[in-house]
């Protein structure tokens, strides 16, 4: 298989919101004790999510896999380069506002044809999480392009990113509770971003 990858990991980056006056909705809150509730800040259940092939790279199932795959990597420690990492529970949701901004960020790169957490705007992955609407908690974004025959299927792409020190702690660290991602296409290459949430 003639297929290479490019993988870059921003370490778990925590931000913080000021609060503006006024009351907040449904949509804002986590629940309690911090565990995401289905309905509210984009959270779903990954079982109802469908995405378009455009954002999925014709990966069946796109989101299910995804999180299948991630989970079967956290469900047992591993080295991440010289860092043990215990076991993890398992990521319950898909967020659809992650997503988005994994959508915004992939279309980004594969149009533009470059590879970075920098968008070709300048903004950096805690902006784009905050301007996708996503409030209360940090995030990790992991990033992929291969080229040579798109992206494969999802437990490619994870074993690529366990085998990674970097991306290898962000799927594995136990305060990311949801997901979003996305991958894109263009022409032989697939552009994949997958921000991970701790709300």
């Amino acid at each position: 298989m003639n297929k290479t990858f490019k993988l870059a990991a921003l370490s778990a980056v925590t931000f913080a919101l000021a609060a503006c006056g006024g009351g907040g909705g449904d949509d804002d809150g986590a629940g309690s004790g911090g565990s995401p509730v289905v309905g509210r800040n984009g959270t779903v259940d990954v079982g109802s999510v469908s995405m378009p092939g455009g954002q999925t790279c014709n990966i069946p199932g796109f989101a299910q896999a995804l999180i299948a795959e991630i989970n079967a990597a956290r469900a047992q420690a591993r080295n991440c380069g010289a860092t043990a990492m215990p076991a993890a529970p398992a990521i319950g949701f898909w967020n659809t506002r992650l997503a988005d901004a994994s959508v915004r960020h992939s279309s980004d790169m594969a149009s533009k044809n470059f590879f970075s957490h920098t968008g070709s705007d300048g903004s950096q992955p805690a902006e784009r999480v905050l301007a996708s609407g996503y409030v209360n908690g940090g995030s990790g974004e992991i990033l992929m392009k291969t080229t040579g025959r798109g992206a494969g299927n999802a437990r490619e792409l994870v074993k690529v990113w366990t085998q990674s020190p970097g991306h290898c702690s962000i799927i594995m660290q136990s305060d990311h509770k949801e997901v979003g991602g996305a991958c894109v296409l263009a022409g032989s290459s697939a552009y994949v971003t997958v921000v991970f949430g701790a709300n």
